[in-house]
């Protein structure tokens, strides 16, 4: 395939499906399930009808309380995510940091798997330090 192919792009998205899949449904329960319930249980706090009753819109209400619970749970769910890349791309045969890391694994190579995890471990304390600013920030927003 040449450089600047569309069929080029049209493969790589078409072998994405699956693996896209696999990965999204392990994040996709919980987040259906916060973003359901969080609203639902918002709308029945006595504050929002106070605040209904002043001419404050609903949705301003509901969002911001419904959605802090979400952003935490998409920080913590990073790891869960590294972990089923490290799956998916050992069994889809994709050339990334999880299937480099379970081949230094099994041709026990210990810097390379340490230095593999220690850059998933700075990843998933990043993200669950941004997903916290970020539900910090919205209460005091």
């Amino acid at each position: 395939m040449r450089s600047g192919d569309g069929t080029a792009v049209a493969d790589m998205l078409e072998q994405a499906v699956l693996p896209g899949l696999a990965l999204g449904l392990l994040v996709a329960g919980v987040l259906l399930r916060l973003v359901r319930t969080n609203p639902v249980g918002t709308l029945s706090a006595e504050h929002v009808d106070a605040a209904r009753s002043r001419g404050v819109h609903p949705f301003r209400l509901v969002t911001r309380p419904a959605l802090i619970p979400v952003v935490t749970v998409l920080g913590f769910q990073a790891a869960g995510l590294l972990g089923g890349a490290v799956l998916t791309e050992t069994t889809f045969e994709w050339k990334g940091l999880g299937y480099e890391l379970a081949h230094y694994l099994t041709i026990h190579h210990l810097p390379a798997v340490q230095g593999i995890v220690a850059l998933f471990a700075v990843v998933v304390a990043v993200t669950n330090f941004l997903g916290d600013v970020l539900a910090a920030s919205s209460t005091h927003g």
